[in-house]
Formats: C-alpha cells, sequence, structure tokens
C-alpha cells in the first residue's frame, strides 16, 4: 500500500504546479476594485467568445457588491461549533482514518476477516453521521 500511496505524489505535485498557473478568481479581483484584472481573469475562461465575456463581466458586477459585513466566526456564540468541526478534521487526518477507509478493503483481506467488515465499518460511519 505504500507504493500506491507514494504514486499519488508526482500527481500531487502536477496538479500543485497547474493550480499555480490558474488566474485569481474574478469575483474575488472585483470585490477589491480590481475591475481591469477581474476582466482578464475572465478573458482566461472565454478566450474567444467576446459576447460571453461580456456578459460574465456585466453579472459579476450585480455579484460582486459588497453584502455588508460578515459574522465574525471568534464570537462567543460559534465558539463550540467551531471547536467541534475543527476538531474532528483534524483528528481524521492527524489519526490519518482517511487513509485507513480507503484501503480497508485490502486491510480486511489480509487480515482474513473479508470484504463483510469494510461494508460493516461504512454502515457504520453512515450511522454515525
Amino acid at each position: 500500500w505504500r507504493y500506491v500511496f507514494g504514486w499519488s505524489a508526482p500527481l500531487a505535485l502536477v496538479l500543485f504546479r497547474g493550480a499555480l498557473r490558474l488566474p485569481p478568481s474574478a469575483r474575488w479581483l472585483a470585490l477589491r476594485g480590481r475591475a481591469a484584472d477581474a476582466r482578464k481573469s475572465l478573458a482566461f475562461v472565454y478566450p474567444s467568445d467576446a459576447d460571453a465575456l461580456n456578459a460574465a463581466v456585466a453579472e459579476l458586477g450585480d455579484a460582486a457588491t459588497p453584502r455588508g459585513p460578515s459574522p465574525s466566526l471568534w464570537k462567543r456564540q460559534y465558539r463550540r461549533a467551531l471547536t467541534a468541526g475543527l476538531g474532528v478534521v483534524l483528528l481524521q487526518q492527524f489519526t490519518g482514518q482517511p487513509s485507513v477507509l480507503y484501503y480497508a478493503t485490502s486491510i480486511f483481506d489480509d487480515a482474513g476477516v473479508g470484504t463483510i467488515a469494510s461494508v460493516f465499518v461504512g454502515a457504520f460511519k453512515l450511522l454515525a453521521t
């Protein structure tokens, strides 16, 4: 399983390099008052269709208007939910739980338990969420 897991690293690097080549979000740029940059970003998406580009820029103008102050997640009323949500995500990542579940069928087959154990794990996760 280590080799299978290791083979994903080159693909992850290719995806990372590709993500670096993407332009910033046009909406993000428009919200920060950078309309010319937003138009350039949309030109990346619509390179040969000027009508679609103009329509997207017009639509972006309406969607990018600020809607007022957003609520802060650090307020006391959100603290318990934020702690629980982040706690579950961090616990799953630190314990390697997603990786184990990905290879659960192989692990249970090697242990001699069979595929039925994977079904029970999936059913338990369904009931637990």
